[in-house]
């Protein structure tokens, strides 16, 4: 399995998370839609997972490491 980070901004259209391993994502991304198809997604960030909406296939994981909410 390979992991990534990703720590710049993505914008605009979709982006997708497939294969083993963990991509870790800790920009303020605004991209449209965000298919997790196999693997770890992190959250590093409150904006990590973009502006629109997430789909997350089964087996998939999601770790949040944004800010706490009260």
């Amino acid at each position: 399995a390979n992991d990534a980070t990703i720590n710049t901004l993505i914008t605009g259209g979709a982006l997708a998370k497939n294969g083993t391993g963990n991509l870790t994502l800790s920009g303020n991304n605004t991209f449209a839609s965000f298919a997790i198809n196999g693997g770890t997604v992190t959250a590093a960030s409150d904006a990590a997972l973009g502006a629109g909406t997430a789909t997350f296939a089964g087996g998939t994981t999601l770790v949040a490491q944004g800010t706490p909410r009260t």
